[in-house]
């Protein structure tokens, strides 16, 4: 899945009407509408954004930042809230972070794509955001909140919809469990971010395992 920010230069002012709360809302089930507004310019209002679509689209309660959160590289961070958006709705965690395909995933940070797993990966999806200063937050509201029709999602436009939502039906997939994730700068000098989501068969060996759930639930106020 594409999503850019695409330097975005005007921030969509009208705020679509969204059903009442309903609870979690899991694939193949997604919003009725775009969270707004359509991009936020810090942490803060990133944060703020996020909870305010939690608590309007799906009756959610907020979400606060790890304790470690600004201790974590900007790929971990991804990681870890992804986590908290996942626990929050009662699905399994991403119990590990990777570098296993650390090449294909910073490939798709530097041509601005989704990167493509080698054959050997047989399940998996990816998805991808960049432009401009693009920090964590940034990413996962726009991944999580503004994918549907009429947002910044490349893949979802009124000629083809079939890509709508699809960052977020990724990043709540049950079925995946580990995630290579990757920041960096594209060709043109821009942040972006990509990821690789999968289900691994087996635990990954020492040297390609980053992050786990299990060391960092603690600092997300989570126990399991």
């Amino acid at each position: 899945m594409h999503f850019s920010s695409a330097l975005i230069a005007t921030i969509a002012a009208a705020t679509s009407c969204i059903a009442a709360p309903l609870g979690p809302l899991l694939p193949p089930a997604n919003p009725s509408a775009n969270a707004s507004p359509q991009y936020c310019r810090t942490w803060q209002d990133c944060l703020n954004d996020i909870n305010n679509a939690r608590s309007s689209q799906e009756g959610l309660t907020p979400l606060a930042l790890p304790s470690n959160w600004f201790d974590l590289k900007y790929e971990e961070r991804v990681f870890a809230f992804i986590n908290l958006e996942r626990q929050s709705r009662q699905l399994g965690p991403l119990t590990t972070m990777v570098n296993t395909y650390n090449s294909e995933v910073m490939t798709g940070v530097t041509d601005c794509a989704d990167p493509i797993a080698p054959n050997t990966l047989r399940s998996w999806s990816s998805i991808w955001a960049g432009g401009g200063s693009m920090f964590p937050l940034q990413a996962i509201y726009l991944w999580m909140y503004v994918d549907g029709p009429g947002g910044n999602n490349l893949d979802c436009t009124a000629s083809e919809t079939s890509g709508c939502w699809g960052h977020r039906d990724i990043i709540l997939n049950s079925k995946v469990n580990t995630i290579d994730s990757g920041f960096g700068k594209d060709s043109k000098g821009q942040n972006g971010f990509a990821a690789l989501l999968f289900t691994a068969s087996a635990a990954p060996s020492a040297g390609e395992t980053i992050l786990t759930w299990d060391s960092q639930k603690g600092y997300s106020g989570y126990s399991k």
